[in-house]
């Protein structure tokens, strides 16, 4: 069953020919309930999760799911961080949203940023005044520390990690990458 403590990660708004905008969560297990019109689907089996990864807001899309072609735009593309039931993060082409004590405030893109690739790691030099004052995680230029609710890790798959990682199972499959762009990831899902 869905967690009700975490049950989804990403939300899509889709507008297809001929059809009512509709609304499709992105989570861990699939949930469809038409009556309340909930639908929650497994990012790694449901064919429409395909579209959270492949397009951007506002991008028109044409893709097959089994025999039936569909063809639209996606209205919305927001990641979602929400724990305990709690929604605490919105990320968005619009800016990234995060709950504080006194409520919403928006953040600097850089501050969420995650990425990674050689050099790109975090060293204590690189906080504080020239190293000191301050260690990695703690600091008034630690902008994270507001923002400690990560998105969930499938939510940040690019669409070529997204299609190795979905790609039915073919034997030995070997993944080649630099430092940071994934391989691991991509080997613990693909398990």
């Amino acid at each position: 069953p869905v967690d009700p403590r975490s049950p989804y990660f990403g939300h899509l708004r889709l507008r297809e020919e001929g059809r009512v905008d509709r609304d499709v969560l992105i989570g861990k297990t699939t949930l469809v309930d038409a009556k309340s019109g909930v639908r929650i689907v497994d990012w790694r089996h449901a064919p429409v999760s395909g579209l959270y990864y492949r397009y951007e807001e506002g991008a028109d899309y044409e893709e097959t799911f089994g025999e039936r072609e569909v063809e639209g735009t996606v209205l919305a593309r927001r990641t979602v961080t929400i724990d305990e039931g709690e929604l605490l993060r919105v990320s968005s082409p619009q800016g990234i949203f995060v709950r504080a004590e006194a409520g919403w405030r928006a953040m600097g893109a850089s501050a969420a940023e995650l990425s990674g690739g050689q050099g790109k790691a975090a060293r204590p030099e690189n906080f504080g005044a020239g190293g000191r004052g301050g260690g990695l995680g703690t600091g008034a230029t630690f902008a994270a520390k507001e923002d400690r609710h990560l998105p969930e890790i499938a939510a940040l798959l690019d669409p070529r990690q997204f299609e190795l990682i979905s790609k039915p199972d073919s034997g030995v499959v070997v993944i080649q990458g630099g430092a940071g762009s994934g391989k691991t990831t991509i080997g613990v899902h693909r398990m």
